[in-house]
């Protein structure tokens, strides 16, 4: 489950470097938008822990499903470049898209909880998630707004600084679920090597060593 934490970070914190007068260099377009951290990393990352824990929670199965549409999504958008009001219309898809994918994660923990009979953070996890996705419709009627209203700029600021706080919260207390998920898998693993052991001990006495 470590790589859900790391994927969530490709996914919250990218950044998009724009290269202006790209026209003069050779290319077709006059701006070139560069993922610095790319999001399909972050989808990704998330893909391969949502198919290793697939058989456990219909959720995760569910979000790796997901995870491939919002990857094609992704790279759709970034070759195509929407603008106007298509270009907000696929930044309400993205952002739909990725408050669902946390829903589907906290749920699959909330099975894990049910499956395994242990405390895997569901609470705290269920609460940032609640927080988080408010924060991030806020940034996006921001975002919104910008282009209606002027006025916007500092409380922008203030919003997606609030939202950043928040997703780091989550992200941290997905790598707690991690790490306590980890460290169950490895005491049932001790858990099973003793049982054997102790089967292996107890199976009955050895024939007699005869030397000839």
């Amino acid at each position: 489950m470590f790589l859900i934490p790391f994927g969530l970070i490709f996914i919250f914190y990218s950044y998009d470097l724009v290269l202006t007068d790209m026209t003069a260099l050779g290319f077709w377009r006059d701006t070139l938008a560069i993922d610095l951290i790319n999001d399909l990393v972050g989808y990704l990352l998330i893909g391969i822990n949502a198919w290793k824990l697939r058989s456990k929670s219909f959720s995760f199965s569910r979000a790796l499903w997901l995870c491939a549409a919002m990857s094609v999504f992704y790279v759709a958008t970034r070759l195509w470049s929407p603008t106007g009001l298509f270009g907000l219309a696929c930044l309400a898809i993205e952002t739909a898209g990725v408050l669902w994918l946390l829903k589907l994660l906290v749920d699959g923990v909330q099975d894990l909880e049910a499956i395994e009979k242990r405390h895997l953070n569901y609470v705290q996890l269920h609460r940032w998630q609640y927080l988080v996705s408010i924060s991030w419709l806020a940034v996006f009627a921001c975002t919104v707004g910008v282009n209606f209203i002027s006025g916007l700029g500092f409380f922008s600021l203030l919003i997606v600084f609030i939202w950043a706080v928040l997703a780091l919260l989550l992200i941290i207390t997905f790598l707690r679920t991690a790490m306590r998920y980890r460290k169950m898998g490895e005491e049932k693993e001790k858990a099973e090597w003793r049982k054997k052991g102790s089967k292996k001990f107890f199976r009955g006495p050895l024939p007699p060593h005869i030397d000839k």
